[in-house]
């Protein structure tokens, strides 16, 4: 074996070591990275897996308070439906109320020539109140307090109930 060769020998060696170092390298840091991607993307999908379970606890809170409310509903609707409502009765009552209004639209208006619904009385006799109120803004304070006292004292405290 001549010396040239083995130089050679140890040369090419020398070559194939190094590109295997290189190959290596690489191989290393491209390992580096993905074991980078793999941490980022595992605490990505930890906090995704966190708001997740926030939002799983908060949903089934929410769920729990409509249950609540359903299970009220339907207790009332129970009450509602087992003798709670009587048709007959309850136009009988609303016959009633719509004679106080009636009456309280004449007191306040004057009669209901125009034969108009208990909700435009209503609405009527608001618009009046709300006339009377800004009247009394308007007068002198000393005018208003004297006429309070003179109503107190015409009107008995029963009739007050």
């Amino acid at each position: 074996t001549n010396p040239q060769q083995l130089l050679d020998i140890f040369s090419e060696l020398e070559e194939q070591n190094l590109s295997l170092i290189q190959n290596s390298q690489e191989t290393e840091e491209a390992l580096d990275e993905m074991k980078q991607t793999i941490e980022s993307t595992k605490a990505k999908m930890n906090k995704e897996t966190e708001v997740l379970r926030s939002q799983i606890q908060s949903l089934e809170v929410q769920i729990k308070l409509e249950e609540e409310k359903s299970k009220e509903l339907e207790h009332k609707s129970k009450m509602f439906s087992y003798g709670q409502y009587e048709g007959d009765g309850q136009e009988k009552m609303l016959e009633v109320l719509n004679g106080k209004v009636e009456k309280v639209y004449r007191s306040c208006i004057g009669d209901n020539e125009a034969n108009i619904s208990t909700l435009q009385m209503l609405t009527n006799i608001e618009n009046r109140l709300e006339e009377l109120f800004e009247h009394i803004e308007m007068m002198p304070q000393e005018r208003v307090e004297m006429a309070e006292k003179a109503k107190k004292k015409k009107v008995p405290t029963a009739t007050l109930r």
